[in-house]
């Protein structure tokens, strides 16, 4: 280990910076504890090998969190699996091709919450569910890629389910 960083120094300078790093990402304080948590028994356990040698042990801390990053990724979209709170009644409904009196009353409910997301998040659910465009069209109009549009509109669903959630309670 390097003189200038002992493990707790290590620990206190940088715990915020990584557990921050993967709220930001994961939307999910439990998980993004549990993933700075296994960044850093990964790190201590490699500088605690006694013919390993670290120069910067803040850059070694950063190169392992990503790659955490990626192998939780992988993990995740390997398993294919979806969780219930994954499919959302409003994704559901406000997709059908034939809009009912029941869907259009639920988009309305809906608008006031989505007003409130991120902009990018923002625009891209109301091109989909209130001016129902298909992925295609909001990626020529926004000039984004499929996968921009798609991930937009997976966080976009996840924040506006944590904000109706938070005004129920």
């Amino acid at each position: 280990m390097s003189n200038y960083f002992s493990e707790a120094e290590l620990y206190e300078t940088q715990v915020r910076t990584v557990y921050g790093f993967f709220v930001a990402k994961t939307y999910d304080k439990q998980l993004a504890e549990d993933l700075t948590s296994d960044v850093f028994t990964a790190v201590f356990e490699q500088l605690r090998q006694p013919n390993h040698q670290v120069e910067d042990p803040q850059k070694y801390l950063y190169g392992v969190m990503r790659l955490q990053w990626l192998q939780y990724l992988r993990r995740k979209y390997a398993s294919q699996e979806f969780a219930a709170e994954d499919v959302e009644d409003f994704a559901v409904y406000a997709t059908e091709t034939v809009e009912t009196e029941q869907q259009k009353s639920l988009i309305d409910r809906a608008l006031p919450y989505i007003e409130r997301l991120p902009s990018s998040q923002r625009e891209v659910m109301l091109l989909r569910f209130r001016d129902g465009l298909e992925l295609r069209a909001i990626c020529k109009q926004l000039g984004k890629d499929m996968n921009y549009v798609k991930t937009t509109q997976r966080r976009g669903l996840a924040s506006l389910k944590r904000l109706v959630e938070g005004a129920e309670q």
